[in-house]
């Protein structure tokens, strides 16, 4: 008798990059009150195989508000029904599901300066 096995290794890494943008009312950066932050978190999956039921969680920052309907994932819109939560600690989470090797995503979100 004789068998064939078939053996798939697979390794990943999820990396995860965060930055931010601020725009003031007089067309500056300064981070004042009234100035806007957009943030941008972008999900990467590198190596081989799927990163599975991947979820970014973000908290709004002290001092600062959510700008509703400015959360988007890959430039397309996301109701905030979906991917904000604001009971306390009010908070970006939105999942982003099973994410293959050569993936990235990118999430955005602005918050208003108190």
């Amino acid at each position: 008798a004789s068998a064939q096995a078939e053996l798939l290794v697979s390794g990943y890494d999820v990396a995860v990059a965060k930055s931010a943008l601020v725009a003031d009312a007089a067309g500056g950066t300064r981070p004042e009150p009234g100035a806007r932050i957009t943030y941008e978190i972008a999900v990467s999956v590198t190596g081989t195989g799927t990163a599975r039921e991947i979820v970014v969680r973000d908290p709004i920052p002290a001092s600062t508000r959510y700008v509703p309907g400015s959360l988007t994932l890959d430039g397309v819109a996301v109701p905030d029904a979906i991917g904000f939560q604001p009971s306390a600690p009010a908070r970006i989470e939105l999942p982003l599901g099973d994410l293959a090797a050569g993936t990235t995503r990118r999430v955005r979100f602005a918050v208003l300066i108190d």
